[in-house]
């Protein structure tokens, strides 16, 4: 491990992904940022992601468990993973090669405990033309966990993702937020989200609004505690 860069742990977790999964993979190995070491959670997939993933051999810390969910195969990861930074992925999108690079430069600040950037949709070429509307090509600042670099010391004084929730990194977010956490997004797409027929929140709408609902609510409530222990502070 160099001493003059600190090392980056990058936590996937994959369930049924081989059709993407390879992309995603080789997006992160071929960073012009290192060193990194990266972890791939099987999430108790039933197609061909296993086999997939052990080609990397020892490129690849893979770790296999029944299907839970993303968020704890995410934790899962995090468990293992000995970086001093953390970042994320997953399975279905890509990064810009210096993604890592631009985002732990940014690091040169103490204060900062995480840095964002810019992602762009983009949609898989099996999608037919019609599903692609108003869609190609859309950037947002991304606000998800694939775009996000964060000191690992800044991740457990927030804490781990609900593995409940559907739309863990929004209630992550909201609660990182309040809790103040110090972060900066990068003007720059360096993260590709791919648009295809598996995406949860093309496939359950419903179930997405009403966790997206629901995490909203916690937000609401824990900010109106604070407000509460502000308001009358213990003696």
């Amino acid at each position: 491990m160099s001493e003059s860069q600190p090392d980056i742990s990058v936590v996937m977790s994959v369930w049924n992904g081989a059709a993407y999964v390879r992309e995603a993979i080789d997006s992160i190995l071929d960073q012009t940022y290192a060193p990194i070491e990266l972890i791939v959670v099987d999430d108790g997939s039933t197609d061909g992601t296993n086999a997939i993933i052990r080609e990397y051999g020892s490129r690849v810390r893979l770790i296999t468990q029944d299907n839970r969910g993303q968020a704890a195969g995410l934790m899962a990861g995090i468990a293992t993973a000995s970086g001093q930074y953390l970042a994320f992925q997953d399975a279905d999108d890509t990064w810009a090669l210096n993604k890592l690079a631009r985002q732990q430069a940014a690091f040169v600040d103490a204060q900062l405990e995480a840095v964002f950037c810019l992602s762009e949709q983009f949609v898989s070429p099996e999608l037919p033309d019609a599903a692609s509307v108003g869609k190609r090509h859309t950037v947002m600042v991304g606000e998800q966990w694939s775009c996000m670099l964060i000191r690992r010391s800044a991740f457990d004084r927030i804490g781990n993702f609900d593995p409940s929730s559907k739309t863990a990194f929004v209630e992550w977010l909201g609660r990182a937020k309040q809790m103040a956490l110090s972060y900066m997004v990068i003007d720059e797409v360096l993260h590709y989200r791919r648009l295809h027929p598996a995406n949860f929140g093309r496939l359950f709408p419903e179930a997405r609004d009403k966790s997206l609902l629901a995490a909203l609510r916690q937000q609401i409530v824990r900010s109106r505690t604070r407000r509460e222990d502000e308001d009358h502070p213990s003696s």
